[in-house]
């Protein structure tokens, strides 16, 4: 069975996005030494990706061309009439646990991307959907914004499987959850 995957940047205090919805404290920790952080080797085992409405009209306004040609994208949205303006693109508005059930349960060899954001996070995480994270995280506090983790997410357990430092003082922690439930 394949592994949903959460692989997203957090600020020190939590937050994967500002109190506007912006990324742009990310800038900060581009350096052409450190690279991409692994981005591409992770997107290389990447087929299908899972976002919410909020954050694919944000890569969408990136003005920069569609990211993700080669995989399968589903936006998971509550507006029927979203309009889709990426290849490849699936809007889902219904039975949103069933779907990613029968993504996981498709025959592959690579797994899906849980891109954000924060709601479907919560809605993953708390259908027990979710098997590991790949954690950026920034040596930044924003103080406010769109929290990773939002109040009411169910507890669960996790072992850190991975961790690499960067000099750009970035951490990159990768969790899988603990199969015995704890």
């Amino acid at each position: 069975m394949r592994n949903v995957i959460l692989y997203i940047a957090v600020s020190l205090d939590g937050y994967i996005a500002d109190g506007e919805g912006s990324v742009s404290f990310l800038d900060d920790f581009q350096d052409e030494k450190v690279g991409d952080y692994g981005y591409q080797d992770f997107l290389a085992e990447i087929d299908t990706c899972l976002m919410g409405s909020k954050t694919y009209k944000t890569i969408l306004d990136f003005g920069y061309p569609w990211p993700y040609p080669e995989q399968e994208t589903y936006v998971i949205t509550s507006n029927p009439q979203l309009k889709i303006d990426s290849p490849n693109t699936v809007r889902v508005t219904d039975n949103i646990g069933e779907v990613i059930q029968q993504l996981k349960e498709k025959k592959s060899d690579k797994n899906i991307w849980l891109v954000g954001g924060g709601q479907l996070v919560h809605y993953v995480l708390n259908a027990n959907l979710l098997d590991q994270m790949v954690l950026s995280i920034t040596p930044k506090i924003l103080g406010e914004g769109i929290r990773l983790f939002p109040e009411k997410s169910i507890g669960s357990t996790w072992e850190l499987t991975h961790q690499k430092a960067f000099e750009t003082g970035m951490m990159v922690l990768t969790y899988t959850k603990r199969k015995d439930g704890r």
